[in-house]
């Protein structure tokens, strides 16, 4: 499994990572600070068999990118362990949608996850994973007591691979 992330400025990281230590602090749970999870929105999963095909469509679907900003805008839940913020799909991220989707389809042994289907993807970076049921009632009341609407700068757009997760490819978007 691979994943193509989108990751932020330094001052939109520093208030994700702010929130991941404030949920942290209030549940215990350590899964976030543990596996070293950087503040970023997943694009895309993938399953793929051949890397280098992977990488060659990675860079065509970053060749023309720039650096755009996001509205970052609500909390939310995956239920029954994950809690995260959210920002407008706006123009900008559905077209990277959709440029990662007609890519991949190019690859005869990928494909994209249901989940992050163009049309069919809930943007979110996750701020606590694997919470349990009263630490994502914690989790929750933090949220709404820490959380602010804010911008974020998508400055950077990196493939990955999971379990264990190992970096790729990186591209920086500013000139």
């Amino acid at each position: 499994m691979y994943m193509i992330s989108a990751y932020f400025d330094k001052e939109a990281s520093k208030e994700i990572e702010r929130l991941i230590q404030k949920v942290y602090k209030a549940t215990g749970n350590t899964f976030m600070i543990e596996h070293k999870v950087p503040p970023h929105l997943t694009l895309a999963a993938i399953q793929a068999r051949e890397e280098k095909s992977l990488i060659s469509a990675f860079y065509e679907i970053t060749s023309d990118l720039s650096s755009k900003p996001i509205d970052i805008v609500s909390v939310g839940m995956f239920l029954p362990y994950v809690v995260y913020i959210t920002p407008v799909l706006n123009q900008y991220l559905l077209d990277i949608s959709y440029q990662i989707s007609e890519q991949i389809k190019q690859i005869s042994d990928a494909s994209i996850s249901k989940c992050y289907q163009t049309m069919n993807w809930l943007p979110h970076i996750t701020i606590g994973k694997t919470l349990t049921s009263s630490q994502m009632k914690k989790a929750l009341e933090v949220m709404m007591n820490n959380f602010v609407p804010f911008k974020a700068e998508v400055c950077k757009i990196g493939l990955a691979k999971v379990n264990p997760y190992e970096d790729i490819e990186t591209v920086c978007l500013y000139p």
